[in-house]
């Protein structure tokens, strides 16, 4: 068991960063530092951590120094035998240079990170135990790979511009030679090497010689970002299942680039992935690809292909993907890919496609997603897609105005098609009626006019997409007709002035629609019937001023109907015929002359509103709810009982509700016998009258602090039995007079007087027996009566402070046995002598 010291020189002496140590659980870190002292201070200052002599395998970790030179590390004694150092990383040290023999008692380091330093040799001798060597981002000019016994190395981002090839068969799991010098591949550099993953890319490699790779067995060989002009050599001698090849110069691919064998040589006929994307490729023949009988995917994304020529792809049996995405191809011919029958994606996005010849994709027995999209498509034709057994078609982003009812026949397993932006002008009626299995439809952002009757009758569609569609005015009578596994509809943001009765006719399954941001004036009876599965009905940012009785009829599982953005002055169709739990609407100022009854509705959001009197009719009926919310919301008057029916109510948004009223009128609150917290804060009030809190017996928490109340009147809060805490700190008052007699104060535990004008405490404060917080700081009071704390027996706090106190002894305490914190500070007492008598544990004056 092993501990490193590192013999390190300073690069700039003084001048080295402040240093920085941590000691962790099987890891010591250190940075800036500039000398060994520093290191041993820290390191046998932390020696005897119980945590450093019981951890087999540690790690110590330098970053952000200044040396120079790692000269030879050598074991520290310890105390209690020693530590097993298995990882050493010297980081972004401007280390240039490592001597010889600097790793050399190190036989069990299993990783050594040299990153971001200076280094340009690999001069010194590796330990035998290395698994891993990080050496990139340094200035390294020649590897040498007879050094290199470890499995995975990294020389990335370096200066390599020479390889020598090792002598001996090696084997490694990750080469990376990334972003070098590199230019030219030799003969045999490679010679029988096994590695899982060698990453050459982005290593200006122009030329890769005709033995070049020869006898190379690797998994994934990246040759990416290069300089290449031909491939021809890649694959000579080459065992290789994954070969990336993208961002290089081809321009074209010769017909024996991928050659079947040179005799008893290896050529790629192993390669299941080939990444050729971002090449400049022109050309590929039908021959291009005819050595690779095992691929699975050949990217061919952002090249310069504009012909695709028939059969090209024909000896690729077991392809599965192909990507040709980017590429100016104009048209797909008839039988394009007729001998590839297990290909199972295909993505042709961002072509310049114009036409698709009937049969394109024939035979395509296995083929799950075809990606049209963003291509110049006007015409689906006849047939396109006929006889194929594609799950999802992506025809986004082109330019067709019109879905022809045959565009579409014998797609049996059809089941996602998007149409979405492309310039659809119009649907025949029964345009998806032969797509048996089809359950996403998205014609969202098209210019379809009104939705015809019967327009998507009788579909297996479980969601139909078709916002944005701004020039649909109307939606027929039965449009949607049978369509019974339609599950969300989105008719948001399309124009719709009017929906016809029964519009969404026989819709079973239906959980959601939306018909948001349109131009809807009225909800007629009908609009929404029969629905026995909808969940949410979305008519938000419409111009609904009326609704209808009988709009919503049969909903039985509807919860939420959002009604905001709207300015309704009618609202007969949301009675007790209608099952919803949540409701969000817009009152117009005549709010008075509305009302509705619905003894469903737990949640109502009345947002965005200007409402002069908040009437009690308004709110009748509502006997459930438990949820009344104002966002953005201006109410000007609220008039005794406006809330006598909602019994239930247990949430009320009344600051927003209350913040343009100055007087609480008697009964304002009453028939809420449910709420339990009030809060009432920071609002503009001036007066409360005697019964205003009047009904409220659940009330638990009343907060009326940060207003301009001056006076309590006599019964104010009479009859809240269940108040435990009452803030009217931050108001006017000037005495207590009414407080005393005012309340059911059995189970008041928390009273906030502080920051008021008080003046005089008197007896008002008596029999407030459950009390267990009194703050009176910050008043103007000049005397404490000896009976002021008479039978606040349960009283642990009291803040006395900030106020006037001249005088004071212990008598009115007496009466505070359980009394815990006083404070008295900040008065003007003139003797303390009575706190030796109190037995109070903490006093503060």
């Amino acid at each position: 068991m092993n501990l490193l010291i590192l013999l390190v020189v300073c690069m700039v002496p003084g001048i080295c960063l402040g240093m920085e140590c941590d000691f962790s659980p099987g890891k010591f870190s250190c940075q800036g530092y500039d000398s060994m002292g520093d290191f041993l201070y820290y390191f046998y200052r932390d020696e005897e951590n119980e945590l450093l002599s019981s951890l087999d395998d540690y790690e110590i970790e330098i970053t952000n120094s200044n040396y120079e030179i790692l000269k030879q590390i050598v074991n520290p004694p310890l105390q209690q035998g020693t530590v097993l150092i298995t990882k050493l990383t010297v980081r972004n040290s401007t280390v240039q240079q490592v001597s010889e023999d600097a790793f050399e008692e190190l036989n069990h380091l299993r990783e050594l990170d040299l990153s971001y330093n200076m280094i340009t040799e690999l001069k010194f001798v590796l330990p035998s135990s290395l698994e891993y060597l990080n050496l990139s981002h340094n200035y390294i000019k020649v590897l040498d790979f007879n050094v290199l016994t470890m499995s995975r190395v990294d020389f990335s981002h370096n200066l390599i511009n020479k390889l020598i090839p090792s002598q001996v068969d090696k084997k490694y799991s990750l080469v990376n030679l990334s972003f070098n010098n590199i230019g030219t591949i030799e003969k045999h550099i490679f010679y029988n090497v096994f590695v899982e993953n060698l990453d050459l890319s982005f290593s200006n490699i122009d030329v890769i010689s005709k033995e070049g790779l020869y006898y190379l067995t690797t998994t994934k060989l990246n040759l990416s970002g290069n300089n290449l002009t031909s491939a021809d050599q890649v694959c000579y001698g080459l065992t290789v299942n994954e070969l990336d090849l993208s961002f290089n110069a081809f321009k074209s691919l010769n017909s024996d680039t991928f050659v079947k064998s040179y005799f008893s040589v290896p050529t790629c006929e192993g390669l299941r992935t080939l990444n050729l994307s971002y090449s400049s490729i022109e050309t590929i023949t039908r021959d291009t690809f005819t050595a690779l009988r095992k691929i699975e995917l050949i990217d061919l994304r952002e090249n310069k292909l504009s012909v695709l020529a028939p059969n090209v792809f024909d000896s690729n049996l077991y392809i599965k993907a192909l990507e040709l995405r980017g590429n100016p191809i104009e048209a797909i011919q008839s039988k394009a890919f007729y001998n590839v029958p297990y290909l199972e994606s295909i993505n042709l996005s961002k072509c310049r496609i114009v036409n698709i010849s009937q049969d394109a994709f024939y035979n395509l027995n296995s083929i799950d997603v075809i990606d049209l999209s963003d291509n110049y498509l006007a015409i689906i034709g006849t047939g396109a897609f006929s006889r194929i057994s594609v799950n999802e078609i992506k025809l986004d982003g082109n330019k067709i105005k019109s879905i022809r009812q045959e565009a579409f026949t014998n797609l049996p397993n059809l089941q996602y098609l998007n149409f979405s932006g492309a310039g659809i002008e119009n649907l025949d009626e029964y345009s998806f009626t032969n797509l048996s299995s089809l359950d996403f439809i998205d014609l969202s952002y098209n210019k379809l006019g009104d939705i015809k009757n019967y327009t998507f009758s009788n579909l297996s569609a479980s969601t139909i997409e078709l916002k944005g569609n701004t020039l649909i005015a109307s939606v027929g009578y039965k449009a949607f007709n049978n369509v019974t596994n339609l599950n969300a509809l989105n008719l948001s943001g399309t124009g719709i002035q009017n929906i016809a009765p029964y519009a969404f006719y026989q819709l079973p399954n239906i959980e959601e629609i939306d018909v948001s941001n349109n131009n809807i004036h009225v909800l007629d009876e009908h609009s929404f019937e029969d629905l026995p599965a909808v969940r949410i009905l979305d008519l938000h940012s419409n111009s609904i001023d009326t609704i209808k009785a009988k709009a919503f009829l049969k909903l039985p599982r509807v919860q939420k109907i959002y009604l905001q953005n709207n300015t309704v002055t009618e609202l007969h169709g949301i009675d007790d015929t209608v099952k919803v739990e949540e409701l969000s609407l817009i009152f117009s100022e005549a709010v008075g002359n509305i009302s509705f009854s619905n003894k469903f509705l737990r949640k109502l959001s009345i947002q965005d509103s200007e409402i002069q009197v908040l009437e009690a009719s308004v709110l009748e009926g509502l006997f459930n709810l438990n949820e009344l919310r104002f966002p953005n919301t201006n109410v000007y008057s609220i008039p005794s009982r406006s809330f006598y029916e909602l019994f239930n109510l247990n949430c009320l948004d009344s600051r927003q509700l209350f913040k343009h009223v100055t007087i609480l009128q008697n009964e304002t609150f009453y028939g809420l016998k449910r709420l339990p917290e009030l809060d009432l804060s920071g609002l503009q009030l001036q007066a409360v009258e005697s019964e205003a809190f009047s009904g409220l017996v659940s009330l638990n928490k009343l907060n009326l602090s940060d207003n301009s109340l001056s006076e309590i009147k006599p019964g104010t809060f009479q009859g809240l039995i269940s108040l435990t805490v009452l803030d009217l700190s931050h108001n006017d008052f000037e005495d207590l007079e009414n407080l005393k007699g005012s309340n059911d104060s059995a189970v008041l535990e928390y009273l906030y007087l502080n920051d008021n004008r008080i003046s005089e405490i008197g007896n008002a404060l008596n029999y407030l027996q459950s009390v267990l917080v009194l703050s009176l700081q910050n008043n103007e009071i000049n005397e404490v009566p000896s009976d002021a704390f008479k039978g606040l027996s349960s009283l642990e706090v009291l803040r006395l402070d900030g106020n006037n106190i001249v005088r004071l002894d212990e008598i009115p305490f007496l009466s505070t046995p359980n009394l815990d914190l006083l404070n008295i500070s900040n008065n003007a007492i003139e003797n303390f002598d009575f706190v030796s008598k109190l037995n109070i544990r903490e006093i503060i004056t």
